[in-house]
């Protein structure tokens, strides 16, 4: 009796850690599907007439982003930890080169080409001055990670910096004092570009 009472006692803390478990995978995903309504949200926000609205739009991108961001830099902490490890140097390099672009970097550069896309290239106004609010927001959002998506987002943002309305000409300024800003050390690779655009 006692055996059976104790077998009994053990399959339900069993069957409650499997219910908590359940519990903590619901949540997760209703957590990731909220982030994915905020961002078509901000999305929709993006294209709106309205400046306060179109800037709430890029605050939202922004902290989708640096999320992401800041996640995926402890992620390649730990990848560099894991390297170091190994006292071949050459070892050490093919493992760096061999490494796959990780899920993080994989949702910043879809966010990325999301906006340049639907906004920065659309024949609407005011999604091309939502586009360049929102690409301002990631490279806030990306903060010192910003390097490698360099070569996307300056490209993207001249892109507009002949366009007819007047507008959208001074959010091209205001978007490339924000990367600028935030690239610090790592824009001076591209100095020409951007000297070139401005002399053009």
């Amino acid at each position: 009796m006692f055996l059976k009472i104790k077998f009994f006692t053990i399959n339900k803390s069993l069957l409650y850690f499997h219910v908590r478990k359940h519990k903590k995978e619901k949540s997760y995903l209703v957590n990731s599907e909220t982030k994915e309504q905020a961002l078509n949200y901000a999305l929709i926000k993006l294209a709106d007439k309205n400046y306060e609205k179109r800037k709430q739009g890029a605050i939202t991108i922004e902290k989708f982003i640096r999320e992401i961001s800041i996640t995926e830099a402890g992620i390649q902490n730990q990848k560099d930890v894991q390297l170091k490890s190994d006292n071949t140097d050459i070892m050490t390099s093919m493992s760096k080169s061999i490494l796959p672009q990780s899920s993080g970097q994989q949702k910043i550069m879809q966010t990325i080409n999301l906006l340049i896309n639907s906004f920065i290239r659309s024949n609407e106004v005011n999604h091309r001055k939502g586009g360049l609010i929102a690409l301002a927001g990631v490279a806030l959002g990306l903060g010192k990670n910003i390097a490698i998506y360099l070569d996307v987002l300056l490209p993207a943002v001249y892109s507009l910096s002949q366009d007819p309305d007047v507008r959208v000409r001074y959010y091209v300024s205001e978007s490339l004092y924000n990367i600028i800003k935030v690239a610090t050390d790592s824009i001076l690779k591209h100095f020409d570009f951007i000297f070139q655009g401005f002399v053009d």
